[in-house]
């Protein structure tokens, strides 16, 4: 049976105004999939992911984590009043050095929709900080994203995440090389 949240937050969900935050749940999965094989594009993601294959996934790699006091990686889906609109958390966590990648995806109508998907990305990138450095004591978060993404890189600079570095010719999307940007943000300048 998996367990309601990670054992290791001090607030099962997190709000801000309409939006809010809380352990990704057995009920989440298939949505997420689904967001997932619409935007392959941008995302780290080889092939398809078949419905067997994200059972399989989060019973050997998420729910086991939800007991541990350190899991490498916390995911949290995204509400807007009350309607689940997306998904993210903190992945490749480093507890030794307080650091944690965070990942983000919208359903796919939100992504097309530049007002909804700005709204949503301030709105998770507020509520992730305030679970990453509030309440999990973390001090730098970083993402990595493709340089062909202009308006997501914005978005990230005005939550006051700095560009790092640059990983050219990182990545293959549809047949051409992309860079790959690096950006950090830290505690004591969120």
């Amino acid at each position: 049976m998996t367990p309601d949240t990670y054992v290791c937050l001090k607030h099962p969900c997190i709000a801000l105004g309409d939006y809010a935050i809380r352990a990704i749940q057995p009920q989440d999965i298939e949505d997420i999939r689904q967001w997932r094989n619409a935007q392959i594009d941008v995302l780290r993601q080889d092939g398809e992911i078949t419905p067997d294959m994200q059972v399989a996934y989060f019973d050997t790699e998420i729910w086991p984590t939800f007991s541990q006091a350190n899991p490498r990686q916390i995911l949290v889906t995204l509400f807007h009043r009350d309607l689940r609109i997306g998904y993210g958390g903190l992945v490749h966590m480093a507890w030794a050095h307080a650091r944690a990648e965070v990942s983000f995806l919208v359903a796919p109508d939100i992504a097309a929709d530049d007002a909804r998907y700005g709204e949503a990305f301030d709105a998770f990138f507020s509520l992730i900080k305030t679970l990453a450095f509030d309440d999990l004591g973390l001090n730098r978060l970083t993402t990595e994203t493709y340089a062909s993404r202009t308006k997501h890189i914005e978005r990230y600079q005005a939550q006051g995440f700095v560009e790092e570095g640059r990983l050219r010719q990182h990545v293959k999307v549809n047949g051409v090389y992309l860079d790959s940007l690096l950006h950090a943000c830290l505690a004591s300048a969120p």
